[in-house]
């Protein structure tokens, strides 16, 4: 008898811990002045399929491993668009291809092997560099302390706005509290983005195991926000550096702008619905596509050529 109670609560523990492999979460993103907009994130394994009401028959594709490729899918045009900058491999003696930046659409077998991604990039490695208007800035900001009779309001007014005009940190300073909430049933924990120690973004963050997802779907979601933040998309949402925590709900603080989880859904996504049909065409990008950061000293990986995600059908 005794050993029977033991295997029920066995069963019972692993089926109240079971997490699902595909999730889709939507959030609201909501600002003063403005129509609240929602963004629906279909996440499964490492891809993602990014769609908003608003962009009737488009939606985004995002692909969170090694090379991270982003495309833009218009149904209406039946047509492709390589949004990041295409994987140039290049071949050395006694090692595999190297490709440069989070770049290209190749498609590993990451899905077949998850520990394959443990020693991979994220996109968060590739926050860009100091560039010369960050390089004016800080040179003002000394000719400015060196001015002992310009006022301190306008000193101050000016710190501002450098601060708002400026994107979101791709790797983020987090100061993690003390203080819980709940957002949309779940609990999640308030950690406090810095900018010059400062607290300008109030995100609440929860791990794997509070959103009932599979660690896999964790880290592609931390990657969307990653990406969301290189590509200047100001979705507010962050993660933390070793990707277990994400945001559900991200205050700004200098602005009235919020991120919000809305719903959860742990339901399978349709067979193809993360894959461009492969009846639909590439188009180029109407404007030159950017590589965030040039990187140095890559791992070296295996590549092929780009190749777009593709499947049977949406």
């Amino acid at each position: 008898m005794r050993g029977v109670v033991k295997y029920s609560l066995v069963l019972w523990a692993l089926g109240t811990s079971v997490a699902h492999a595909d999730a889709t979460l939507v959030y609201q993103l909501t600002e003063s002045g403005a129509e609240p907009v929602e963004k629906r994130l279909s996440i499964s394994h490492f891809f993602v399929r990014v769609d908003d009401p608003s962009e009737k028959d488009r939606y985004l594709l995002f692909q969170a491993g090694k090379f991270f490729p982003l495309y833009r899918v218009d149904e209406s045009q039946r047509t492709y668009t390589l949004l990041t900058p295409p994987v140039k491999p290049t071949l050395h003696a006694g090692s595999t291809a190297t490709a440069k930046g989070p770049a290209a659409g190749q498609t590993p077998n990451d899905a077949a092997n998850p520990e394959a991604l443990q020693g991979a990039r994220t996109p968060g490695e590739y926050a860009a560099k100091v560039t010369p208007e960050d390089q004016q800035a800080k040179h003002q900001a000394k000719h400015d302390a060196a001015e002992p009779n310009k006022p301190a309001a306008a000193t101050e007014k000016s710190e501002v706005a450098n601060i708002e005009s400026a994107g979101l940190a791709p790797s983020p300073q987090l100061k993690a509290t003390k203080k819980i909430r709940t957002v949309t049933g779940i609990d999640c924990r308030i950690i406090l983005e810095l900018a010059d120690d400062k607290p300008i973004i109030e995100h609440c963050m929860a791990n794997k195991a509070r959103l009932g997802i599979t660690e896999r779907e964790s880290r592609t979601l931390a990657r969307v926000f990653v990406l969301a933040r290189q590509r200047g998309f100001e979705w507010l949402g962050a993660a933390t550096a070793d990707e277990d925590f994400v945001s559900l709900e991200s205050r700004d603080l200098r602005r009235q702008k919020t991120l919000q989880l809305k719903s959860l859904s742990t339901d399978p996504l349709p067979v193809g619905y993360l894959r461009v049909p492969r009846s639909y065409k590439e188009t180029k990008p109407t404007t030159e596509v950017k590589r965030p950061v040039e990187e140095k000293g890559a791992e070296a990986e295996e590549a092929r050529p780009p190749q777009p995600i593709q499947g049977d059908g949406v």
